[in-house]
Order: C-alpha cells, then sequence, then structure tokens
C-alpha cells in the first residue's frame, strides 16, 4: 500500500479539546532549557534523582507521574515537539492528563505530582538527556497492515524506536540506565538499541570498555480503565538488563517506584527474554480469543449456546482460561499488534534468521502462518455483526442500504474510553461501504479520531474500504436514547455497564419503530433474559458466537 503524504500548512498543534498551540521556535527552545535546568538544578539540591520519561503518551504519561510521586525522584516527560503531539507539554504544565481515563487516580496523580508536589514537567528539549541519571522509553512502537486481514504482510514500524534511542545516545551520561519499556519485538535491546548506544558512545569518544551502555528492559501491563493507576503501581512485573549492572539499577528503580503489595519483581536471564515474555503472553491471549471466535461461528451454524458450553467446560480445572469473547474483535493497543512482533523478529533480526538453514526457514514459515492467522481472525471477526444485520434484514425484506444502524459502544473494551483498535471502527467502515446511515454511542468516548483523522493517517483503516469521507464528520453520544431514535438495526457492540442494564422495552420505543421491524445484533451485552424480551415483543434477534437464540 502506498503511504500518503500528510501535509499540514498550520505551524501548530490542535489538542483533542481544539485548542491550538503554536509549536516552538529556536528562540523559545533555548528559554525552555534554561528553564528546565534551573528546575532540575532546584531537585538535585534535594538530593532526588532525575528521570526523564521519553514519550508522555497512554503509558508514558501515567508512569512518569507514579515515578514523580515516588521518594525522592524529580521527573521530566519529554515529548517531541510535533504538531500531532506538542499540546500535551503545556497541558502537562498545567497540571492537566492528557490521557481521558476513567481512573480519577490518574488526573490527580499528574495534577499532584506537576502542581502540589512539583516533581514532574514536561518538555520538548532533547537535551535534558544529558541531566538524566535514568531514561525511561515510551515511544510508539507501531505495527503496519498494508492489507486488511493479512498480517502476513505486516512490518513493525520501528524507526521511531531507534531514532529515539540514537537520541538518547547522543546526550546520556554513560553512567545512565536506559529502561525501556516500551513493547518491541524480541531481540531489540540486544540487537538494535544496544549497537545504536555503543556507536554513540564511541562517536562521542567514550571507552566501552570503562562505561558499557547500561541498558535494561521491562514491559508495562496496563489496563485501561477504573483502575489503570493501579495497573502500574500495583502489578506483577518482568525486567532483564543486558548485563549484571542494567539489571541491578533496573530492579533498585523498579523496587522504589512500584510499590503496591503485588508489584512482584521476575527477573529473567536476558533483555530478549523479556521482550519475548511480553509478546508471548499477549499473543497467548489473542490465540485463546481467536480460537473462541471460531467455535463461535460453528455454535452460530451448529445452534450451540457458547456460553453454557463454556460453563460447563471450565469445571475441569486445567480448562479454566476457555473464554467466550464479549466484544466482536480484539481491540486495545497491544494484542492486536504483538503477536505479529515475534513474526518479524523471527524474519527481521540477522542473528536469529542466520540460526536456521534454508528447510528450518520453511518450516517456520509454514508455523508462523498459526500466529497471522490469529491475527486476521481477531482484525477481521467484528465483520461478523454487519453479515448477521444483513441476514436478520432480509429476513422482514429490508436491506441494510438506506437503513439506520444504532452502534452501541466505540470503546475497545468495557467501561473504557480507548477506541485503539475497537471493534466499532471496523463495522462502521462498512456499513459506510454498504450504504448504511449510521449512528454511534458510548457513554465513555468523546471523540472518533480514528474516522476525524483518518486523511492525516498514511495507515488508516479507511484505505481499505469505499467511500470512507463521509466519516470524518460522524460523532459519538452518550445520548443512548439519541442514539437509538429511528433505527432500523441495533448493535450491541461493546458490554459497558449501561447497555448490559437496558431496559427492551426502553430501546424498542426510543427507536419509534415497531418491534416487529426491528433488527437487534449482540456480542456479549444482553442476557438471555433481556433477549427473551425482545423476541416476544416480535424483535429478530441474532447475537455472535451464539446459535441457540
Amino acid at each position: 500500500m502506498e503511504r500518503k503524504k500528510i501535509v499540514n500548512i498550520e505551524n501548530v498543534s490542535i489538542a483533542p479539546d481544539g485548542t491550538r498551540y503554536p509549536l516552538p521556535d529556536k528562540s523559545q527552545t533555548d528559554v525552555e532549557l534554561e528553564r528546565v535546568k534551573q528546575k532540575i538544578h532546584e531537585a538535585k539540591q534535594r538530593d532526588a534523582e532525575i528521570v526523564v520519561v521519553q514519550g508522555q503518551g497512554f503509558v508514558g504519561a501515567v508512569m512518569a507521574a507514579i515515578i514523580a510521586d515516588a521518594k525522592n525522584k524529580f521527573v521530566v516527560g519529554l515529548q517531541r515537539p510535533s504538531r500531532r503531539s506538542f499540546w500535551k507539554i503545556p497541558m502537562l504544565n498545567a497540571g492537566i492528563s492528557p490521557i481521558a481515563s476513567e481512573d480519577p487516580n490518574v488526573a490527580e496523580g499528574i495534577a499532584r505530582t506537576v502542581l502540589k508536589k512539583k516533581t514532574y514537567i514536561a518538555t520538548w528539549v532533547d537535551e535534558v538527556l544529558a541531566l538524566a541519571d535514568i531514561v525511561v522509553v515510551d515511544v510508539q512502537c507501531d505495527v503496519v497492515k498494508p492489507e486488511f486481514g493479512n498480517a502476513d504482510s505486516a512490518t513493525v514500524e520501528i524507526d521511531a524506536c531507534k531514532e529515539a534511542i540514537r537520541t538518547i545516545g547522543k546526550y546520556i551520561k554513560p553512567e545512565t540506565l536506559v529502561l525501556i519499556e516500551t513493547t518491541v519485538p524480541p531481540g531489540f535491546c540486544e540487537y538494535i538499541a544496544k549497537p545504536i548506544l555503543e556507536k554513540e558512545f564511541i562517536r562521542r569518544g567514550i571507552n566501552l570498555n570503562k562505561h558499557p551502555v547500561r541498558l535494561a528492559h521491562s514491559y508495562e501491563r496496563v489496563m485501561p480503565g477504573k483502575d489503570y493507576w493501579d495497573s502500574i503501581v500495583n502489578f506483577p512485573r518482568v525486567y532483564s538488563g543486558i548485563n549484571q549492572i542494567s539489571a541491578e539499577l533496573a530492579g533498585k528503580f523498579l523496587s522504589e517506584v512500584l510499590t503496591g503489595p503485588k508489584a512482584e519483581l521476575t527477573q529473567l536471564p536476558t533483555t530478549t527474554m523479556s521482550e519475548f515474555a511480553k509478546c508471548f503472553e499477549n499473543s497467548y491471549r489473542a490465540s485463546l480469543l481467536a480460537f473462541a471466535r471460531v467455535g463461535g461461528f460453528l455454535a452460530e451454524i451448529m445452534g450451540v449456546n457458547l456460553t453454557a458450553v463454556k460453563d460447563a467446560i471450565t469445571k475441569r480445572p486445567t480448562h479454566r482460561d476457555l473464554i467466550v469473547p464479549a466484544t466482536p474483535s480484539t481491540g486495545g493497543y497491544c494484542l492486536p499488534k504483538d503477536a505479529v512482533f515475534l513474526m518479524w523478529s523471527a524474519r527481521n533480526i540477522p542473528a536469529f534468521v542466520s540460526r536456521l538453514d534454508r528447510k528450518q526457514r520453511e518450516k517456520l514459515n509454514a508455523w508462523l502462518r498459526l500466529i497471522s492467522l490469529i491475527v486476521d481472525i481477531n482484525d477481521t471477526s467484528a465483520l461478523r455483526m454487519v453479515d448477521l444485520a444483513q441476514i436478520a434484514l432480509k429476513s422482514i425484506g429490508k436491506r441494510i442500504k438506506g437503513s439506520k444502524v444504532a452502534v452501541l459502544g466505540a470503546a475497545y473494551r468495557e467501561d473504557v474510553g480507548d477506541t485503539r483498535y475497537a471493534s466499532y471502527e471496523s463495522i462502521v467502515r462498512r456499513l459506510q461501504e454498504l450504504g448504511a446511515k449510521i449512528a454511534v454511542g458510548d457513554p465513555y468516548v468523546k471523540s472518533l479520531d480514528e474516522l476525524r483523522d483518518q486523511d492525516r493517517n498514511p495507515y488508516s483503516m479507511a484505505n481499505h474500504f469505499k467511500n470512507q469521507a463521509p466519516l470524518k464528520k460522524l460523532t459519538v453520544s452518550a445520548n443512548t436514547q439519541l442514539v437509538l431514535q429511528g433505527a432500523d438495526v441495533i448493535l450491541f457492540v461493546v458490554p459497558h455497564q449501561e447497555y448490559r442494564e437496558i431496559n427492551p422495552d426502553t430501546v424498542i420505543k426510543a427507536t419509534g419503530k415497531s418491534a416487529r421491524s426491528l433488527v437487534i445484533i449482540d456480542c456479549g451485552t444482553l442476557s438471555d433474559d433481556k433477549i427473551a424480551v425482545f423476541l416476544k415483543r416480535g424483535c429478530v434477534v441474532k447475537k455472535m458466537h451464539h446459535g441457540h437464540i
């Protein structure tokens, strides 16, 4: 797929609320550097450890606040002054969280550390890296999928991570620890990051025998939602170091900032093992979901209640990880991409490739099709909801073209506002392609960024569907009654509590339509009792992964 060129002639960064922040010029950068140096000098007078957190996104901003909340730490959040993300810096320095979260601890923690404790500031000036005792790397490492439903063609956009490491190497002191939190392909620390840092050290005249690179890896296990803060500070952690001193420093640092009673630290012998652990644990979870979705498809055509089957099977202790998916596809930032990292490393890290002869590589490629298929099933399964809607409409003599479809749930999972890789996107894109009228509801989501910004994203899913331009203006509403008004089809996509507790008669009344002309498609929101009410009123009801309705 050819990448689109994204053009923005304005030298401003626009925040989600529409506030426009002019990008800084060199004179402002010089002033900013002096400001930050002064803040760091004051912190050092208090014997604080200086921690630079590179990347102020979903993980970096919260991690920075958690570190700043710990004893004897001063944190500088470092963010690129780009049009896409510069706005985070002035927001953070005002004590405002750039992350919308259902957990009040996130906003409170950022406000507390910035405004009250004054242990957290944000900047765009790379030179602050020279003053760091520890650098925590939380930059994005994304997967690019040129073909929808073909993960075998996917690759890892590794250049941004490499450039971030190169920038660190240009400035840090030889004794500074670099701790990578970003989920990266296995082998990244040892075979990509370490050589980059060493090259920069040599260029600066640093003797590697006296000052070996200090590099560690410890992946985050963040869970967006009401326990966002706790999922970092009070959750088990895996870590590793490129050498003994790196591992020791990483273990000490993590034990000082992750202070919850459940924050058990597990050290692995190598950074590749730590990187592999993150990718493998999420790939395993993704495989369970993919298999369950295949089973759900079979259950639909065989008249089987998959939930009842799961409940019967899981009484056996060895099978308690069997699941029934609650959403049409697998969303969130990690599960849709981490399995691709495994494939990428096996094919692109020379140290790994060289360990196999031709026949072994052929066998590996054959086996990697399993991982690719897992990703493909989870990526494309949401389209089954649209298929079921078409089948149900046809049964009452209607077509999806021109029908109003109410999509309830735009987040990737229940009771959060995170839309990254959420099921709703492929659903509404397919509905738009088919000519449906679309309304989207969600009690937590404020904006549909994936649709609004599709022209600015060269890898947008819009590239895989037709007639997508109108979706740039599609909005989301927390007013369920309004979303349902005039609906011919209702898709229960995400089991938010509000939707789980919804009254079927209230739903039917809100549409203003006769129950016998109304189609209900559910994934994991409605109980059998509620479905029975819809059926009794005359609605056509179908449920993903269940054929007993």
